[in-house]
């Protein structure tokens, strides 16, 4: 049953409690108490099921919860690591501007071997005009002249090499740091980009769950509120069946006194028409007199003063072993009145004919007698044999009226 139907039939009860409750002809009826019953028992279900739901909505959310909780988590570590990074590349930037002061050091030093690389060629051509080394050397007009054009070559090309060996070390050592430099940016954007996306895939998760988080905690509401709807409908039904209740038994309290009345006014007669007429008459009374002088049914002792104790109580059907099917005080045919309330009494306890109160059973005549019956014992009359049987043994309250 969805929401809709849900709360339609609510309002249905509802108008059917407001109904009964303006209608006392028909309140005290067991037909009106059935329908009670039956609509209480509707609502209740209908309470169990909104409850389970409201349950299961809450764990619902608790293990959303947890979700969130740990997605929360989740971003916190992206967080950290994104912040990670971006220290890294800080450290890296600043490790770039040392680099390209390294550079800007290493592109001095090149320029400045290259300007004495050439001062030395220039020196070379002026002293040996286009002539090569080996012009210089063997151009020498002595011995001592040649030791000298050669020393002074040597030291010239050592130098040289010297210089040139750097500057390839340096110009190697100037490539490799700026291709160094690249990678590392390259390294690190791509790593930023990469969390930068995972920390954007936990974000739309959180508010995924969120939302289903914003939707279950509404449902919840709706649920407790239509719970709290419930609960009041069946509170309203629940006094509604009680004071049918106390109407039926007031009902069936009057029936009972009402049949007593009358098997007591029946058996007067009976007694009055076995009766010798000499009993009847006497020396001041004739016989018309007492014809015509109006006959008051016979009333059991009365029992002014209400009385409550506890009593063992057992249940009897009318077809029972033994049983004649009628009532031994005042003859009541229990198969032809299958609805009503009897009891069997030890006379010196419940006197016969009393109205009696008798807790989980109603009110009822003591009507009945039974070997078995005595002292603060009683026997229940059920015309159904499996509501008997159920009935088994019972520690009651009784009240005699």
């Amino acid at each position: 049953m969805n929401k809709s139907l849900r709360l339609l039939s609510i309002v249905v009860i509802l108008t059917f409690v407001v109904s009964i409750f303006h209608s006392p002809v028909y309140a005290n009826s067991k037909e009106d108490l059935n329908e009670v019953k039956d609509e209480r028992n509707k609502i209740q279900e209908e309470l169990s099921d909104s409850e389970q739901k409201v349950m299961d909505t809450v764990e619902e959310l608790n293990t959303l919860s947890t979700k969130i909780d740990s997605l929360q988590v989740e971003l916190e570590e992206k967080e950290a690591l994104i912040d990670e990074t971006e220290q890294k590349m800080n450290e890296t930037m600043n490790n770039i501007s040392d680099l390209e002061e390294e550079i800007k050091d290493l592109e001095k030093k090149i320029e400045e071997r290259f300007d004495i690389l050439k001062d030395r060629l220039v020196s070379v051509q002026q002293t040996g005009g286009d002539i090569t080394y080996l012009e210089v050397i063997f151009g020498s007009q002595s011995f001592h002249d040649f030791v000298n054009r050669v020393s002074a070559v040597n030291k010239i090309t050592d130098s040289d090499a010297a210089l040139i060996e750097q500057q390839e070390l340096d110009m190697q050592k100037l490539e490799d740091n700026k291709q160094q430099i690249v990678v590392k940016l390259n390294d690190l954007n791509e790593l930023k980009d990469e969390q930068d996306q995972m920390k954007a895939d936990v974000e739309k998760k959180l508010v995924v769950q969120k939302n289903q988080q914003s939707e279950l905690e509404s449902k919840r509401n709706s649920l407790q509120a239509m719970v709290e709807e419930l609960e009041m409908s069946d509170s309203k039904l629940a006094s509604l069946e009680s004071n049918i209740k106390t109407d039926i038994q007031k009902e069936e309290e009057a029936k009972a006194k009402a049949i007593a009345a009358k098997e007591a006014e029946k058996k007067a007669q009976a007694s009055k028409q076995e009766a010798p007429e000499s009993e009847v008459l006497n020396s001041s009374t004739s016989k018309d007199e007492v014809e015509n002088k109006p006959v008051k049914p016979e009333k059991p002792e009365a029992n002014n003063d209400n009385k409550t104790f506890t009593v063992t109580a057992t249940a009897y059907t009318a077809d029972c072993e033994g049983c004649s099917g009628k009532t031994s005080y005042n003859g009541i045919d229990l198969n032809e009145n299958p609805d009503i309330k009897v009891i069997a009494v030890d006379p010196e306890v419940i006197p016969l004919g009393s109205i009696v109160e008798v807790e989980g059973y109603g009110v009822a005549i003591a009507a009945d007698t039974g070997s078995a019956i005595k002292g603060k014992k009683i026997d229940v009359f059920i015309s159904d044999k499996t509501a008997a049987r159920n009935w088994g043994v019972k520690t009651v309250k009784v009240t005699v009226r």
